[in-house]
């Protein structure tokens, strides 16, 4: 099933940009990673979905390398090796690395990018520009 695009309604509502037509800058709180999809090398996604006001919504962060280093940071070292071990392989075949429980992100401050469309939807990702991994 899918559902509407989180970043798309926020475009079509002309709530991606303010007044003055800059970016705006979306916080997001205690969200679950379950799975890393690698879209380029060094360039990930990871999708949910989240309900807002009784109507759920697909939504999409994509983050860079660096980012997710960042969220790697907050676990045991052994897990971490592990997951990059498991994403290098994900990029010789699925292109994605499942969880068995989430990574649990604390905050993340993001904006809306590009619009995309494919066969089976119309979507704009929420371009990761800060997490806070704390406790």
């Amino acid at each position: 099933m899918f559902y509407k695009d989180l970043g798309y309604e926020y475009i079509q509502q002309g709530l991606d940009k303010n007044a003055m037509g800059a970016k705006i800058t979306y916080s997001f709180y205690d969200v679950p990673i379950w799975h890393i999809d690698i879209i380029e090398d060094n360039y990930f996604t990871t999708m949910l979905n989240k309900q807002i006001d009784n109507e759920t919504y697909a939504l999409s962060f994509d983050y860079s390398s660096e980012i997710l280093l960042q969220i790697l940071q907050s676990l045991p070292t052994t897990q971490q090796q592990q997951i990059l071990s498991d994403i290098e392989e994900a990029k010789r075949g699925t292109r994605k690395v499942e969880f068995e429980n989430p990574i649990i992100i604390k905050s993340i401050q993001a904006q809306v990018g590009t619009i995309y469309q494919n066969a089976n939807e119309i979507y704009a990702p929420f371009i990761v520009k800060n997490i806070d991994m704390s406790n």
